[in-house]
C-alpha cells in the first residue's frame, strides 16, 4: 500500500540523499558550491506535499564534511515556486499552505513567484467569467483544505455557520460521486485482512460486522488522511480515536484509509494504522 506519487516520492528521496552524500565526502570545492534546494515544473498535477520528506530532510540535515580540511559547510536553504499555475484561487492558496506547512520553509526560505498571493479574488473570478473547471478530485480536497483553514485559523465571516454547512455539504456530495458509489460492502474485510498481515494488528471480534454502510466518510477523517501523508513518504501509521473504518476508493486513486476503535489514550501512542494507498503505477 503506497500514497499519492509514491514513485516521485522514492525518487526525490533518492536525490535527496544523493545531495547529502556529496556533501559529505565530494572535494569541499565542489560540495560548497550547493546552498539550496529548489523544485519548480508544472504543479497542477503535483502538490508539495509529494517533497515535504525530502524538504525536510535537508533542511534539517546537519553538514558534516568528511573530506580531510573538515570544513564546515552551510546549512542548505530552500526555494518551492508554487502559485503560478493553478486551478483557482482557492487552489492556488491551498498549494501555497501547504508548501510552508509541508516542507517546514523557515526564516531564509524562497516561495517561488507566488503570483496569486498577489491577484484579487473579485479579479480573478471576473477574469474568467466566474466559471472554472477543475477535476473533481481536486474540488474535493479543495473543500476541505478550506473548511479547515477557516475553522483552525478563527476566520470570521457573516455567517460562518452556513459557510461550513456549504462545504461539508459539497464534501459529502463530491466524495460519495468519487468513492463511494464504487465500494463494495466485502471491500471492508479485505483491507482489514491486509492490515492484519502487514502490521500484524489485532482487531475486535466483531470486526465482520463492520461494512460499507457502517463507515463514517467524515471530511473529519479525510482530513487526517490528508495531513498523514504530506507528514511521511511510505506506509502511514498513525493513532487515532475513532469508531469506524473509512475505505476509500477510485478509479485513479485508491485510497485506503484504516481508523480502527480505539480509547482517547491510545490517540497518543501511535496503535493504529491509517492506510493511505493513491496512484497505483
Amino acid at each position: 500500500m503506497f500514497c499519492r506519487h509514491y514513485g516521485l516520492r522514492n525518487k526525490t528521496a533518492v536525490r535527496a540523499r544523493s545531495i547529502t552524500e556529496l556533501r559529505k565526502y565530494a572535494d569541499y570545492s565542489i560540495s560548497s558550491r550547493v546552498l539550496g534546494i529548489d523544485a519548480c515544473s508544472h504543479e497542477m498535477d503535483c502538490r508539495p506535499e509529494v517533497f515535504g520528506l525530502a524538504f525536510r530532510y535537508l533542511q534539517d540535515y546537519e553538514p558534516e564534511h568528511k573530506t580531510p580540511d573538515k570544513k564546515k559547510l552551510r546549512q542548505l536553504k530552500s526555494t518551492y515556486h508554487v502559485a503560478e499555475d493553478n486551478y483557482d484561487v482557492v487552489d492556488g492558496l491551498r498549494a501555497i499552505y501547504e508548501a510552508v506547512y509541508f516542507l517546514e520553509l523557515r526564516s531564509g526560505s524562497r516561495l517561488g513567484h507566488a503570483t496569486l498571493l498577489g491577484m484579487p479574488p473579485v479579479k480573478y473570478y471576473s477574469k474568467h467569467n466566474n466559471t472554472v473547471s477543475m477535476p473533481r478530485q481536486v474540488f474535493l480536497d479543495n473543500m476541505m483544505w478550506l473548511y479547515y483553514f477557516v475553522s483552525d485559523n478563527n476566520i470570521t465571516f457573516e455567517n460562518n455557520a452556513l459557510l461550513f454547512s456549504y462545504l461539508n455539504n459539497q464534501f459529502r456530495i463530491h466524495f460519495n460521486k468519487i468513492y463511494v458509489d464504487d465500494i463494495q460492502s466485502c471491500f471492508v474485510d479485505d483491507i482489514l485482512d491486509e492490515a492484519k498481515k502487514s502490521y500484524l494488528l489485532d482487531f475486535p471480534e466483531d470486526r465482520k460486522t463492520y461494512s460499507k454502510e457502517s463507515c463514517d466518510f467524515s471530511i473529519y477523517h479525510y482530513h487526517l488522511a490528508y495531513l498523514l501523508r504530506g507528514m511521511i513518504r511510505n506506509f502511514i501509521k498513525a493513532a487515532f480515536c475513532s469508531r469506524n473504518v473509512i475505505i476509500l476508493k477510485n478509479i485513479e486513486y485508491v485510497i485506503r484509509i484504516l481508523i480502527w476503535e480505539k480509547q482517547e489514550e491510545i490517540l497518543k501512542q501511535t496503535i493504529c494504522t491509517i492506510y493511505t494507498t493513491t496512484l497505483i503505477e
